[in-house]
């Protein structure tokens, strides 16, 4: 009797079936209704392997931010759709209006930070293809900026929506422009549909995607979920089979995986997601792969990018910086990440540098003095946070000093860098003979046997070439039978060039 008992129970706990819900993560979303503006458009793409099964659906419920209303957005029409695609090729990309199946239109109400839509008429999914969710929110007024959805971030471009401020015209359907891409999914339960329990399905990362090129080396990996799914196993390695990165890393519940250090410049690496639950782990799971970028130029401070010309204002790109030296140092204390370095020479008046961030990272500017062993630091600041901007002025330069200035990522813990706008001004002012040579070149650069200097006035012209421990290497006067290196080592190398009657210029050489 106890083994027949005992086989039902096994028979029952195999079969139990479960909601499907997609979204597990508690991030703020203007979607499906962006509650602040007047009218929304938005279309969602959710992936067959999220719903694990087929069935009819006989409603949506999706989840509220706390405390939010919708209050002038809760009428609505909701179409649903079968869709090839996993994402957005673009911002006019939209599911065609005659592909969508309405299953709702009337008056939604949020009740305990949920709102629950029940169909007119089910819809029959079929659960091999794609989901495409629609709502048309059509109520004239505004809400509240603090009153949102709850989401997940998802499948780069997953959705598509377009809002409105006009109290004139509702958004047509039929007449759509372009809209907004977003990587961000509103947490949802498909009504209707039940899932059976067992081992999950395999999933597979959708960022970066399969065989992306130049990616930056703490990049973010995101997979769609698994249906049942109740945590996540990622493994990452530079070879299939090598589990050198990672080895089956518990993500927990998470569909998006950080890494805690930086991966190797130029590698490529792939990533193998393995679902898992009370019933077991998805196994023979598919990998993709991505590969990283090449670091910059200026990623060291003993490749530190020289500033000889005052005032300078340039856009840069630090998103490939590496951190591969470890923090910078301050007193022994690690302070900043290595970012990417610059150098200056002291002109005897003070020198302000300002760094101002143009996409989402928080600079920090430290400043070493001499050269780039100094232990001690003459300047470490970090006064704003994400987004922010920065200043270091360097008071009363000593002419002739090297500074050398580091703008990375504030924290001993490993981030990326970002984009910022670099500005560096002086209080000096240039005499009336001292006219910076800002036309001077040298060429060939890399040089192999002799170097040439172009736009260079006739006078006494002196060329000093120091290399990167500050050693004199060679000095004299400039002729225009050129200056001969043949005999440098190969390598990178300071030339400092100057024009009689005129300020210095000192310029990256290198040495093949």
């Amino acid at each position: 009797m106890k083994k027949i008992v005992y086989s039902l129970a096994l028979i029952s706990s195999c079969f139990a079936l479960g909601q499907v819900t997609i979204g597990t993560d508690t991030r703020s979303t203007t979607l499906p209704i962006s509650i602040s503006r007047n009218y929304t458009y938005s279309q969602t793409i959710y992936s067959a392997s999220s719903i694990g099964t087929s069935g009819q659906i006989s409603g949506l419920e999706y989840q509220l931010k706390k405390g939010s209303t919708l209050t002038n957005s809760d009428e609505v029409d909701v179409y649903l759709s079968h869709v090839g695609k996993g994402q957005f090729a673009n911002n006019k990309d939209w599911q065609a209006f005659d592909q969508l199946t309405k299953v709702f239109s009337g008056t939604i109400v949020g009740q305990d930070n949920k709102v629950n839509i029940q169909f007119t008429t089910p819809f029959a999914y079929n659960g091999t293809d794609n989901l495409v969710i629609t709502v048309h929110e059509k109520k004239k007024g505004y809400g509240s900026y603090s009153n949102n959805f709850i989401g997940t971030e998802s499948t780069e471009n997953s959705s598509l929506y377009v809002d409105s401020f006009s109290d004139s015209d509702i958004i047509n359907p039929l007449k759509l422009n372009s809209g907004k891409l977003y990587n961000m999914s509103p947490n949802v339960t498909l009504l209707g549909i039940t899932l059976a329990a067992g081992v999950p399905s395999c999933t597979k990362a959708t960022v970066p995607t399969d065989g992306a090129l130049n990616q930056i080396f703490l990049p973010k990996i995101i997979y769609p979920s698994a249906a049942g799914a109740e945590q996540y196993y990622v493994t990452v390695e530079t070879k299939k089979g090598a589990k050198d990165v990672f080895d089956r890393a518990d993500n927990e519940d998470y569909t998006d995986f950080y890494f805690s250090k930086e991966l190797k410049p130029e590698t490529t690496y792939f990533v193998t997601v393995n679902p898992a639950n009370k019933s077991g782990e998805a196994k023979d799971c598919e990998s993709t792969s991505f590969t990283t970028g090449k670091v910059v130029d200026n990623d060291t401070c003993n490749t530190a990018e020289e500033i000889n010309a005052f005032p300078l204002k340039k856009s840069v790109d630090a998103s490939f910086a590496s951190n591969a030296g470890g923090p910078v140092q301050c007193d022994g204390n690690e302070v900043a990440n290595d970012g990417v370095w610059y150098v200056l020479e002291g002109n005897g008046a003070d020198i302000t540098v300002t760094v101002k961030a143009t996409s989402f990272w928080n600079p920090q500017i430290v400043v070493k003095e001499g050269n780039c062993a100094a232990t001690t630091c003459l300047a470490n600041v970090d006064l704003t946070s994400f987004q922010g901007t920065e200043t270091v002025t360097l008071k009363t330069t000593e002419v002739g000093k090297k500074y050398y200035v580091n703008i990375g990522s504030s924290s001993v813990i490993d981030f990326s860098e970002g984009k910022f706008d670099l500005e560096v001004t002086t209080t000096k002012k240039l005499g009336a003979n001292e006219v910076a040579l800002k036309r001077v070149s040298i060429y060939p650069n890399p040089v192999n046997d002799v170097l040439f200097i172009d736009h260079i006035g006739t006078g006494k012209n002196t060329v000093e070439i120091v290399d990167l421990n500050g050693r004199l290497v060679l000095e004299g006067l400039y002729t225009t039978n050129g200056i001969s290196v043949k005999h440098l080592p190969k390598g990178a190398y300071v030339i400092k060039v100057t024009e009689e009657g005129k300020a210095a210029l000192t310029m990256k050489m290198l040495k093949k």
